[in-house]
């Protein structure tokens, strides 16, 4: 994650908007060295210094907050900050301390000032939505569509402006992505970006899991983490490990990689530990059973609707099995089994 992500949590932190996950992630970047901590402190103190009053700010330092006022206003229009981008932006400032503290900032070395006017007014024109225990469809203002699934969020402009279509998701999300040359369409996460024109695919990236998966469906698709990028196909999909951003290429998607988006599930002489596997992603669930008593026995069958009640009835019936809840969301098979 680049250092604007970190100054943007650390911006969440202060006005009291950060999120469980985002907590943990900013914790581990600050304890992963000395050199990030104090980053962090400098970010804080420009934030705290952006409240006081000139007195106190020129108490802090030798340097007259009057004249440098007057310098910064010599290449800056009262009262605005333009911000030079690739499509300009003009940012009120809603009082004059700030710029005082951004030049207490510039003195003593700190950059963040220019993040915090910038990047947090333009996402105020941003969504975030966030699921709980079902999916959800997402419209979003290019045409393109996103179906989100459950216990996920997706950060999102109400518009798209600049060069970039640009867009947050923590968890799992299908993107159906409007065709634009001119303006690519990236998908970040906290392990990965992902960069496409115009495109299907999914993407599950959960804080709590050690991989994220990246599966194309139709078009093009460019995959970015910390040391490496690939680019995939259609039918492709990529593990990438969260700790060292190591990937892991796969030619052809598991047949039912989108059973939660679609509601289907397809099973063609599929071993009794893979259903298994499938049914766990799709109902959050936990199976318990003896691997090796089960490795052998085969199943085939479609579902059009993923009613799990169904499904393992299906299971029993076939391979002379006994199927019970023995708690919350957790699972025993036994009985049968093929040697």
């Amino acid at each position: 994650m680049s250092l604007d992500k970190y100054i943007d949590l650390i911006h969440k932190e202060l006005t009291g908007e950060l999120r469980t996950e985002e907590a943990a992630q900013l914790t581990a970047w600050i304890n992963a060295s000395d050199a990030n901590a104090e980053e962090a402190e400098q970010i804080r103190l420009t934030w705290n210094l952006s409240g006081k009053s000139d007195a106190e700010l020129e108490s802090l330092v030798d340097f007259s907050i009057d004249a440098d006022y007057d310098q910064l206003m010599s290449s800056i229009q009262k009262d605005e900050v333009v911000i030079p981008a690739k499509e300009t932006r003009v940012i009120p400032l809603f009082r004059r301390g700030w710029v005082a503290a951004a030049g207490l900032a510039i003195l003593i070395g700190l950059a963040a000032t220019f993040y915090f006017t910038s990047e947090s007014f333009e996402k105020r024109n941003w969504e975030l939505v966030e699921t709980t225990n079902s999916p959800q469809l997402i419209a979003l203002a290019d045409g393109s569509t996103v179906h989100l699934n459950a216990n996920s969020s997706l950060h999102y402009p109400l518009t798209f402006d600049g060069e970039n279509r640009h867009v947050e998701l923590n968890g799992e999300g299908f993107f159906d992505i409007a065709k634009d040359p001119k303006h690519p369409f990236i998908v970040e996460t906290a392990y990965e970006s992902i960069t496409v024109l115009g495109t299907s695919f999914n993407v599950r990236a959960f804080d709590d899991e050690p991989n994220s998966e990246i599966a194309v469906s139709t078009g093009m698709v460019s995959v970015e983490s910390k040391i490496v990028d690939i680019i995939l196909k259609p039918n492709d999909k990529v593990i990438v490990d969260h700790s060292s951003g190591v990937m892991e290429l796969k030619e052809t998607v598991a047949l039912n990689e989108l059973a939660w988006f679609t509601g289907k599930l397809e099973f063609h002489d599929a071993s009794i530990p893979d259903v298994l596997h499938d049914l766990e992603n799709q109902f959050d669930i936990t199976f318990e059973y003896d691997y090796q008593a089960w490795e052998d026995c085969l199943f085939n069958a479609s579902f059009s609707t993923a009613d799990l009640e169904t499904i393992l009835v299906s299971i029993e019936t076939v391979v002379d099995a006994e199927i019970n809840e023995i708690g919350s969301q957790v699972y025993e098979l036994s009985g049968g089994g093929c040697q």
